[in-house]
């Protein structure tokens, strides 16, 4: 039988000390506690058993609490990780060879307000080479998927 994986899940923890940035506190259907043991509860019934996290804040080491939160799940439910680094951060290299040193990590989440911020520079600066070497920068991380 072929294994069914749910290809985009979010775990975060609102509890933890720093708090998320998403989902709002006045969310009052996801701000929750979801962790891989909620998934498996949800599910496994319906026979997933593995899931693929989409990062969904931007704070930087939220990939690495997924990360931990993936090596301590001994479900190992989670089988594939899609951050989200800045790539436009002056340190986007080095974040993304700490990353992608765990092979969980898959890719990059490019949010929509990141496309706009560069475009909005390329535009201002007429300079479509440097959005286009920013694109290119930002596709680095995952050609070997």
């Amino acid at each position: 039988m072929v294994p069914i994986i749910d290809a985009h899940t979010h775990f975060f923890d609102p509890a933890r000390p720093a708090g998320v940035p998403w989902p709002a506190a006045d969310d009052e259907v996801l701000y929750r506690t979801t962790l891989p043991e909620h998934f498996r509860a949800v599910a496994s019934p319906h026979g997933v058993h593995q899931t693929v996290v989409v990062e969904a804040s931007a704070w930087l080491e939220d990939n690495q609490w997924i990360l931990d939160l993936a090596a301590r799940d001994s479900d190992r439910s989670i089988v594939g990780f899609v951050g989200h680094i800045e790539p436009d951060d002056p340190d986007y290299t080095s974040h993304l060879d700490r990353f992608r040193a765990n092979p969980l990590f898959r890719g990059l989440r490019l949010s929509s307000d990141l496309a706009q911020r560069q475009a909005t520079r390329a535009a201002a600066t007429w300079s479509t080479g440097r959005a286009t070497r920013w694109w290119r920068r930002a596709a680095s991380c995952c050609s070997a998927i």
